[in-house]
Order: C-alpha cells, then structure tokens, then sequence
C-alpha cells in the first residue's frame, strides 16, 4: 500500500512508522529528506525512512517500531 490506500506504482522507499511504500514522488511530495528540525533553521531526513534495497535485505529491524508498542501494552494489561 502506498499513500492514500493506493498502490504504490514504483516503490522506493519504505516508511516504518505508517508501514507504507513510498515512491520518489511521494517522498518528494511529504518532505521526507527535509523536514524542518526543532529549531526551525535546518532540514533533517526523516528516520522512518528506509530504502527498499536496505528493507530487503535485512539491514533493517522491520518490527521494532510495532515490538515496542506490543510490550507496552502487555505491560498495561497486566496491572
């Protein structure tokens, strides 16, 4: 899936946080290489943001973000 519940015609890259593929177009489209840092003075590349090659390969913990959120809730579940 890509932006919009569509289908991501040429997948590049791959957003961790909203588990979406996203094309260069789209990338460019959210600002994804330049978002404004805290200080409103620079741009930072968003950390979400992994490559497909990169996701493909493995380089990448491709649960780690949704892992956490998991444990959390357990945790508040059990008290």
């Amino acid at each position: 899936m890509g932006l919009n519940n569509r289908i991501c015609r040429n997948p590049e890259y791959w957003c961790k946080l909203h588990q979406v593929w996203l094309s260069e177009n789209d990338v460019a489209k959210k600002q994804c290489k330049h978002k404004p840092t805290f200080d409103m003075i620079g741009t930072v590349r968003c950390g979400n943001l992994v490559k497909r090659s990169d996701w493909e390969k493995g380089r990448v913990k491709k649960n780690e973000h949704y892992k956490h959120k998991n444990r959390k809730r357990q945790h508040d579940n059990k008290h």
